[in-house]
């Protein structure tokens, strides 16, 4: 196994766009009514294609996905989990239908059936219930680190147990935290990010997040990552803010 693979493994999991890529009449009405802000968070195993790193067509890739009606933040993440190449995205959007029609979007285009997705992939849709993001955070999501469990309460009960988890994260000096909440699936997903100082950024070594202790209740659902790249919102006709590459080495 080459470990430079893993990189480009994920940067084509979140560049699923392209010539077939739909256009931004095609999303519903509905997805624009107001409500809580959405998430999608896709999970999949690698099989690691022999080429080099596509990051220019990543970057060229980028102003598409990042225009998708409703997009504010995508974040790629890769990790080994024993020897092992896992891709993650988590995306956040402006409202819950957003999220599930960017899911949708996906399974359309046939993003998940490139051989590179044999084993298969898992993508779920949450609302946002709650975030502490630090200023300037963006620049300091390095590593990091998701959790699944039975949400097993109401919205409110977890709003109220999150409080106590944000104290945790910031004694921790985690630089943002995310609660998720899915009613239709009765999960509930915590997200949360850390810097690493330049010199510890190794892609084919575990993140210091998968050697602390979960934020969340302890079960085999949760996984930590690098972050390999975080895009922001792209207009029409605008180039955009510029996507972060935190990890050494890889960038366009």
């Amino acid at each position: 196994m080459k470990p430079i693979c893993l990189p480009m493994c994920l940067m084509v999991l979140a560049s699923a766009c392209g010539p077939g890529a739909a256009p931004l009449s095609s999303f519903s009405a509905a997805a624009r009514a107001p409500g809580p802000e959405g998430a999608l968070v896709c999970r999949a195993r690698l099989t690691l294609p022999p080429d080099g790193l596509p990051v220019g067509q990543m970057e060229a890739d980028r102003p598409i996905n990042a225009a998708r009606p409703g997009f504010q933040r995508d974040w790629v993440l890769a990790g080994l989990e024993a020897g092992v190449p896992w891709g993650s995205i988590v995306a956040r959007f402006e409202s819950v239908p957003f999220a599930r029609d960017f899911s949708e979007w996906l399974e359309d285009e046939g993003f998940w059936d490139r051989p590179m997705f044999q084993h298969g992939h898992e993508c779920r849709v949450f609302e946002v219930l709650e975030q502490e993001e630090h200023p300037a955070a963006a620049t300091k999501q390095v590593a990091a680190r998701v959790e699944r469990f039975p949400a097993g309460a109401s919205r409110d009960q977890l709003r109220a147990w999150f409080q106590g988890v944000k104290v945790e994260a910031r004694a921790r000096g985690y630089t943002s935290v995310s609660l998720l909440y899915s009613e239709e699936d009765g999960m509930a997903s915590l997200v949360y990010f850390q810097d690493v100082p330049v010199s510890g950024r190794d892609i084919t070594a575990p993140p210091p997040t998968a050697r602390q202790p979960p934020l969340g209740p302890v079960n085999d659902l949760g996984w930590s990552a690098w972050t390999i790249s975080i895009w922001f919102p792209f207009q029409p006709e605008d180039e955009g803010r510029e996507a972060i590459w935190p990890m050494p080495g890889i960038s366009p």
